[in-house]
């Protein structure tokens, strides 16, 4: 089996076995007889995958490090074959990475006593590995709702669940995407941050979590307030100071709130504006 790697340029990657060539004789690969396909993980670990002898025809599998050397810890010494004994013989056709990490091989079968005939069995074989973390989003609502999905699919958190969890590969990139009900916006904690309605999580250093807010405006009482501390509050309510006019009143202290707009209570889209009028003091 022979493995190529250039750089962006298309010269040898000298970095990658030697002068950019990785040689392995089938010998050495419990007779892989070449590669089919060939998949390239996030970490950056490389998976050839081709056909295996070991007592018939199969599915033979080699990873590789970034460097180009065998995989050690990945099936014997680097190599996995899968066969179906002396009576069957099959080959691989196509694979995949699934988002959690694990190898999907397909491919097809015949008996060892003839050629392929018109209906050869279809064969998946999936195969485990180690290189995948673990992904938990928690999810608070109050004034405001909405789901949580992920791109590569694996979270699906609706509007009525509370956290949800998947595996991912390591070094993978994941992007939570929030669907906030009409007038939410949403806020992440965690692994990613920010007020976007999506985060994307690099998959490394063991388990993630994230955390996601979804709220609205909820108008707090503001009558009688400083003017700074009615701000605070506007703002910690996830509402936004709107305009604000002044003007003499005989019963609020100067630099109080007289009144608001819109009264206290009120539910609104996030970031409403609140307006406000604010004393002068006595004329």
């Amino acid at each position: 089996m022979s493995v190529f790697a250039r750089s962006a340029n298309g010269v040898p990657d000298d970095s990658f076995g030697d002068h950019g060539v990785v040689l392995t004789a089938g010998e050495n690969l419990g007779y892989v007889d070449g590669a089919r396909t060939v998949l390239l993980q996030p970490d950056g670990q490389i998976v050839a995958v081709g056909d295996g002898l070991a007592w018939g025809w199969g599915f033979g599998l080699t990873r590789y490090l970034p460097d180009g050397s065998l995989d050690p810890t990945f099936g014997n010494h680097g190599l996995v074959t899968t066969t179906w004994g002396v009576e069957t013989l099959g080959i691989a056709g196509a694979s995949a990475l699934q988002p959690d990490g694990k190898i999907v091989v397909v491919g097809y079968s015949w008996p060892s006593s003839g050629p392929p005939g018109d209906e050869t069995p279809l064969i998946v074989a999936r195969y485990l590995t180690d290189n995948s973390h673990q992904l938990t989003l928690h999810k608070t609502y109050d004034s405001g709702n909405g789901a949580v999905t992920s791109s590569p699919a694996g979270i699906g958190c609706d509007s009525g669940c509370l956290a949800d969890a998947a595996q991912f590969a390591d070094q993978s990139l994941v992007t939570l995407t929030a669907h906030p009900l009409t007038g939410a916006a949403v806020t992440w904690t965690g692994a990613c941050a920010g007020s976007k309605n999506a985060c994307t999580v690099t998959m490394q250093q063991g388990a993630q979590s994230v955390h996601v807010s979804f709220f609205r405006c909820v108008v707090p009482r503001l009558k009688g307030r400083r003017l700074t501390t009615a701000k605070k509050a506007i703002r910690h309510a996830h509402c936004s100071v709107g305009r604000t006019t002044s003007r003499f009143s005989r019963k609020v202290a100067k630099g109080r709130v007289i009144s608001q707009s819109p009264r206290r209570g009120r539910t609104l889209p996030a970031h409403s504006k609140v307006k406000l009028v604010v004393s002068k003091g006595r004329a």
